[in-house]
């Protein structure tokens, strides 16, 4: 007969530890000159410690640490009398913690187990506050699951207790950057589109960036992007060169392509086509092909497959997606396959659920831009974003589209580091590139020659190229 277990949960431990703080606090105190690197490399705070007296303790020593004075524990008992008047810590308290603690050599074992605590105890409000909005019937289930996706990232990515880096440190930071790319000949500033011309302007798309690129229906803003998702992934710019300069082989990216409009499928065959360089209109157009025709289509089919079946871009075409939803997936994506950019085929398809139903359009785009804005940021990466043009402007005298020309732009311009505009005639290949607006670069414009047969753009020589700062 089976015996059967029992199914009594396990004793639930404490997500408190006076002893290892009252231990952490005596090595601290045994010895200072330890301390200050300890608090730094461990990013320690007073919200580690869960008893006020440890807490008030702790500010008080990070306070004379970083002032440089020594420590004095009589001169130090005075200054937290003076502190906490109605509870002060006393000299024989100080000594108690000291004496406890012969040695400051498990200074960071102590420091470790607070640290783990502390994230119990912000794990445990975070699950709590989830099962509060479970109850708030007014909230989506989806929206519900991608604010607790949102959440548990923030704390496994950027936990709160990291301490906010000093002016000086970021100043030695930025100053090596710049440093690095003064003695790099060629090395963009931020991540390179693979289109060698309009990375120099841009100096490269920078981290934490939403950049627009907008069009006319038909004029070929998927394409363009869809081009520059492929140069990411093989690491190869438009001319076959590796994409970073200076370098002598490829250097592969992971690109994500939410494509609210297009099937996957279509996506993949525009890429093979215009790798395998086949006029679309040669392939399902119930005419068939000569043999000679056929046997090269194939063969060329065949090349474009083997190059591109093994690049890292993911494609994620599920249509009707809200922004909270999209960001969900997105963050999920980046845990699993660490990105280079996102790019979103189109804002015009992108629903905002949190939106109050009687926003006016431009409120509903600036809350989906605003969002897609902080996911560039809460993921460290550049966003691309794509956007429609007024049809309106076709009316006009002059067909050259502006940056007023985006729909509902005022809150787009807002949050768009970069506003990228193509233009081009109807049947015509040459198209032109408006850097419109960047907050990193040149504006100026770029042409382009659009490769209908193959969907492709191409950048045309560069003397056409005008710019200006």
């Amino acid at each position: 007969m089976t015996k059967l277990t029992s199914s009594t949960p396990a004793p639930r431990s404490p997500l408190a530890e006076p002893d290892a703080e009252r231990a952490l606090l005596g090595s601290l105190l045994v010895d200072p000159e330890r301390a200050q690197d300890l608090i730094e490399k461990k990013g320690l705070t007073p919200d580690h410690f869960t008893e006020t007296r440890h807490r008030q303790l702790f500010t008080a020593l990070s306070e004379l640490l970083q002032r440089g004075g020594g420590l004095d524990i009589v001169t130090f008992a005075d200054a937290l009398k003076a502190r906490t008047p109605e509870d002060p810590i006393t000299i024989a308290y100080l000594t108690q913690l000291i004496d406890a603690t012969p040695t400051s050599a498990h200074a960071a074992y102590y420091a470790d187990i607070l640290l783990d605590r502390y994230q119990r105890r912000r794990l445990r409000d975070a699950l709590g506050a989830l099962e509060e909005r479970l109850h708030d019937l007014t909230l989506t289930p989806d929206l519900i699951q991608s604010t607790a996706e949102q959440k548990l990232f923030a704390l496994g990515s950027a936990p709160q207790n990291a301490p906010i880096e000093s002016w000086g440190q970021t100043v030695t930071t930025v100053t090596a950057e710049m440093k690095d790319l003064i003695l790099t000949p060629g090395r963009l500033a931020g991540l390179p589109t693979g289109y060698p011309e309009l990375d120099k302007r841009l100096t490269g798309l920078k981290t934490a960036s939403l950049n627009i690129i907008a069009a006319r229906p038909g004029i070929g803003k998927t394409t363009l992007a869809l081009n520059i998702a492929e140069n990411l992934a093989r690491g190869l710019n438009i001319k076959g060169e590796p994409i970073d300069k200076g370098s002598n082989a490829p250097t592969p990216r992971n690109v994500l392509l939410f494509s609210l409009e297009m099937p996957r499928e279509q996506l993949v065959q525009r890429m093979l086509l215009a790798h395998a360089e086949i006029p679309s209109n040669l392939i399902g157009n119930g005419k068939g092909l000569p043999i000679f025709k056929r046997d090269k289509a194939l063969a060329s089919l065949a090349r474009a497959q083997k190059a591109i079946s093994a690049l890292p871009l993911f494609i994620d075409d599920q249509g009707g997606l809200d922004i909270a939803t999209l960001r969900a997936r997105a963050r999920r994506h980046h845990r699993q396959h660490p990105l280079a950019t996102i790019i979103i085929d189109y804002l015009g398809l992108i629903r905002s659920p949190t939106s109050n139903r009687y926003a006016n359009v431009s409120q509903i785009i600036g809350d989906i831009t605003g969002e897609i804005k902080a996911m560039a940021k809460e993921l460290k990466i550049p966003v691309i974003l794509l956007c429609q043009l007024n049809r309106n402007i076709e009316q006009r005298a002059d067909p050259e589209p502006k940056l007023s020309d985006l729909r509902d732009s005022g809150s787009i311009e807002q949050d768009a580091d970069t506003v990228l505009v193509l233009h081009r005639a109807m049947g015509e290949q040459a198209t032109t590139l408006t850097i419109a607006n960047t907050r990193h670069g040149l504006t100026g414009t770029l042409p382009l020659l659009f490769e209908g047969a193959s969907t492709r753009f191409k950048e045309a020589p560069a003397e056409q190229a005008h710019g200006e700062c």
